[in-house]
């Protein structure tokens, strides 16, 4: 027991991942906090034990294990946090890290110092780290307990549905309207309009979606209802949101109705569904697990190892692109696609399907053609540039997954809309003015307008309207196809107050909610 200081080691090695735990507390699930931790605490001991082999001392091995996993797992926050060196290049921080182990184990060994001292005072550096963390992780997770998701609506029973339809609910993070793209960022979309007006959609002219931010969007659409309607004031906390993300009403009210729930997610938030009855997503790290992987040392020198960057050209024989983020994200996004196309060949009765594509949204990896675009290649290119880019290439692929789609029997019911408009740059106004010759108040309307498209076969159509937004998306369709009786909400769309990025404003005068900008920080 009087040894219990030299494990601070095994604390340094779950500093990072509880910390980033606290952090996206709202988008991380338990279970992925359950795999991480005692992974990393399984590493702590690897280190310890080949330094205990290289000195036979705990005290010795203590530190020399202490000051390698903090090089090692803090990597990022170390060399390239807004504060620190961020100029480095990362084959010089990997040098100068490996440098500072090697002298620290040099000076380790030779000292015939005590070194019981020092080691204690690790203990309490790691040790109130840790627990000041747990401290905010309960509070967190009461404050979780303490706020519930708004209760469910009540429907109206009306038994087995003739004709049940598939239902495709699919939502391309970021994608701004037709009129956004041609009269500001100079992209016609016109022939993707035009090819789903032959196709039978119908596509508003006006449409916007009823807030800036996918955080906010999502939960409305996914509930049919604003998100401030339970709470009267506000934005819930994220971690309602996150909660209204999985555990939607579209998904109850289908269910009810026998259909399957198919989940296709992009990141952090909806990712994974535990509520669906069936995820497709590439899984070879979660999104948290991605991001414990990325602050730390191992990230670059994966890369290194498999061919990327200049010394990696010379040095790289390993085949690790599964742990590159961005080439993760352009094989996500095609298989996505893929089996999305597929689902219309599948017997296994009526399914609800909802796809979250982050695309055109960043990370910007695809060229016009769906080439793998690398981060120094995007790097050189303007965010208009790349957005367009990727505008380009989804558009194109949304004409060939229609085709795909349309062939369910009978004809399905298909949405495709975008979550959000452009996220033009309000906090720089020089680059606004300078690359969109805009101003912050011309361009936060803007971030509202999005491309809206709506196949809603027998006579559905006539009851849609130039400028639906998403809350009243499945209101329509539940009341044409199911029997309900939901009213229309006012069609309200909330951005950023140019004043205080934490705040929204309607920008429709006369709105009945959030006539005044409220706080929305908790959701940031």
């Amino acid at each position: 027991m009087r040894k219990l200081y030299l494990l601070h080691p095994f604390l340094f090695a779950l500093a990072p991942a509880i910390f980033l735990w606290n952090y996206n507390f709202s988008e991380v699930f338990f279970w992925e906090a359950l795999i991480t931790l005692p992974i990393l605490i399984a590493f702590g001991g690897l280190v310890f034990g080949a330094f205990w082999l290289f000195y036979r001392d705990y005290n010795k091995t203590a530190i020399a294990t202490s000051v390698s996993l903090v090089l090692a797992l803090f990597y990022q926050y170390i060399f390239f946090s807004p504060l620190t060196f961020q100029f480095m290049r990362h084959r010089w921080a990997l040098l100068f890290s490996a440098t500072i182990v090697a002298a620290v184990a040099y000076a380790v060994k030779k000292t015939k110092n005590d070194l019981s001292i020092l080691n204690k005072i690790l203990a309490v550096v790691s040790g109130a780290f840790i627990l000041l963390s747990l401290v905010q992780l309960a509070w967190n997770s009461y404050s979780n307990l303490a706020h519930r998701a708004p209760a469910k609506f009540e429907t109206v029973a009306i038994g087995a549905i003739k004709e049940p339809r598939d239902i495709y609910y699919i939502v391309l993070d970021e994608y701004t309207s037709p009129d956004v793209l041609k009269d500001v960022l100079g992209f016609s979309d016109d022939h993707l309009v035009d090819f789903l007006k032959k196709k039978g959609f119908y596509v508003p002219k006006q449409s916007r979606s009823n807030y800036p931010t996918t955080y906010l969007s999502l939960p409305s659409s996914l509930n049919v209802r604003y998100v401030d309607e339970y709470t009267g004031d506000g934005a819930p906390p994220r971690r309602i949101l996150t909660e209204m993300t999985q555990n939607h009403f579209l998904k109850d009210f289908l269910h009810s109705y026998g259909y399957r729930y198919i989940h296709f997610g992009a990141a952090w938030t909806d990712h994974f569904n535990p509520y669906a009855d069936e995820n497709i997503n590439i899984d070879y790290l979660s999104p948290y697990q991605e991001m414990v992987w990325n602050v730390s040392a191992f990230a670059p020198v994966a890369m290194i190892l498999s061919g990327h960057g200049p010394v990696g050209e010379k040095l790289g024989f390993l085949n690790l692109d599964s742990l590159d983020f961005r080439l993760t994200e352009w094989k996500r996004i095609r298989l996505q696609l893929q089996e999305l196309a597929k689902i219309p060949k599948r017997s296994e009765g009526r399914v609800f399907v909802f796809a979250h594509l982050l695309i055109p949204h960043e990370p910007y990896v695809f060229d016009a053609d769906g080439n793998f675009v690398t981060k120094e290649e995007a790097d050189s290119r303007s965010q208009k540039e790349n957005y367009l880019a990727q505008v380009a290439y989804i558009s194109k692929e949304v004409e060939k997954l229609v085709v795909q789609l349309q062939k369910s029997e009978p004809e399905p019911i298909i949405i495709i809309q975008g979550d959000h408009g452009h996220k033009f740059p309000l906090s720089n106004p020089e680059l606004l003015k300078s690359e969109y010759g805009l101003t912050p108040e011309q361009a936060a309307p803007l971030i509202t307008r999005i491309f809206n498209a709506y196949y809603l076969p027998d006579g559905g159509s006539s009851l849609l309207y130039d400028t639906i937004t998403p809350v009243n998306s499945f209101r329509i369709v539940f009341n044409k196809y199911f029997g309900q009786k939901f009213k229309l909400l006012k069609d309200i769309s909330y951005t950023f107050d140019t004043r205080d990025s934490s705040r929204l404003s309607p920008i429709i005068p006369g709105a009945s909610i959030m006539q005044e900008p409220r706080d929305v920080s908790s959701i940031f």
